[in-house]
């Protein structure tokens, strides 16, 4: 009855209803891409969130990355942590997509500097800015990632130590994805040394001394 009266919330919890995999309404992604856009008409950043999901993926609609960015950023913008992660992710896949061919060349010719291009640097300064978003929102996701882009100096100045800082907060709150994010380090030829982790471990402290915010997110739905 909410839902039906026009309350963005209501339509949001029915859309997510719809969408999962095992709830007391059985799934159905059109239905649940239907709550979703009246809730995320509204303004409701949760809604714009699932909506994007949606579109992205073609979930109860035809496929449109185009309308599934534009969701993003309503919902990044509205300060949801979980849109400003996709969204700085999808700016930085965009990125390193671009660059593999250029980093294979530079393989290739040692002596060769690596051109970025207009292009491939905007992205990575948008994947820096909506990354750090949600990392100073304590999102750990978003600070994972974050600690890849200080430590290569892509989109931001290169800073090992703030890099270190990133991966410290990020692991304190999440340490099933720490192991595998260490290998994936490893695998990147990605290094510390002792004495950057002790200067970052010096940031964490300092940042988490002034900064207690807990992240404005939602859990994510299976399947969506």
């Amino acid at each position: 009855m909410a839902a039906d009266a026009g309350l963005p919330v209501a339509q949001e919890f029915i859309g997510a209803l719809y969408a999962m995999p095992h709830s007391s309404l059985q799934q159905d992604y059109a239905q649940a891409f239907k709550w979703f856009k009246a809730s995320a008409d509204q303004g409701y950043p949760h809604a714009e969130y699932f909506l994007a999901l949606c579109y992205r993926d073609g979930k109860g609609t035809e496929t449109n990355i185009d309308g599934s960015i534009l969701w993003l950023q309503r919902a990044a913008s509205n300060g949801l942590a979980n849109a400003q992660f996709v969204l700085g992710k999808y700016y930085g896949d965009n990125a390193f997509a671009a660059l593999r061919p250029k980093l294979r060349n530079v393989k290739n010719k040692p002596d060769e500097e690596i051109i970025f291009g207009e292009n491939i640097e905007q992205n990575f300064k948008q994947a820096v800015k909506w990354l750090g978003r949600a990392a100073n929102q304590n999102y750990p996701d978003g600070q994972f990632d974050l600690c890849i882009f200080c430590a290569v100096g892509y989109g931001t100045e290169k800073d090992q130590i703030e890099a270190c800082k990133w991966f410290v907060l990020a692991n304190a709150k999440d340490q099933k994805l720490g192991k595998p994010f260490i290998e994936m380090l490893k695998t990147n030829k990605i290094t510390f040394t002792s004495e950057q982790m002790s200067e970052g471990e010096q940031r964490a402290r300092e940042f988490s001394k002034t900064n207690k915010i807990s992240p404005n997110s939602i859990k994510d739905i299976y399947g969506l």
